[in-house]
């Protein structure tokens, strides 16, 4: 075998991979679209609509932080400041599948069984999270307010979404 057939080889295998990849995402991303469109407005602090009530959960997160973003914890260790998590859907389940993991701004909506969650982010000196005033709602509108905050000499700017329904 030449290098060029190993090589066009190689080329179809990953594009097969890739495309297993998509699709696949692609696929969770449908199952619940409203529900995930909901999510990917209220992380970009933009209203959304919906015909039909959806119900809302808020958890209190319990975090690390690392220097790439926020990984979710079971265990509330000195996590300042107290941080929220949002789930949109029926029924959802706890957030404890949700952990161990770093989650970003680009990565901070999360598909759990018939709910999708917005997680909260931290990235640099930047915390973002989200808390509901309603238990369900059909009109979602996000009021943005930004603070300051110093912690162990360190100045944070933390933005909450305050989810208005």
């Amino acid at each position: 075998m030449n290098t060029l057939t190993k090589l066009l080889i190689i080329v179809g295998s990953t594009a097969a991979t890739v495309a297993v990849v998509l699709a696949a995402l692609n696929a969770l991303h449908n199952l619940h679209p409203e529900l995930y469109a909901i999510a990917k407005s209220i992380a970009a602090g933009k209203n959304f609509h919906v015909n039909n009530p959806v119900m809302i959960e808020v958890y209190k997160v319990a975090y690390y932080y690392n220097n790439n973003g926020v990984v979710l914890t079971k265990t509330q260790a000195d996590a300042t400041p107290a941080l929220y998590a949002v789930a949109f859907g029926n029924s959802c389940p706890p957030i404890d599948d949700l952990l161990g993991y770093l989650y970003t701004s680009r990565n901070n909506t999360a598909i759990l069984g018939q709910c999708v969650y917005v997680l909260p982010i931290i990235e640099g000196n930047r915390v973002v999270h989200y808390v509901p005033t309603c238990k369900s709602g059909t009109e979602f509108k996000p009021e943005v307010i930004t603070t300051r905050f110093i912690y162990r000499a360190v100045a944070y700017e933390v933005t909450l979404y305050i989810i208005k329904c």
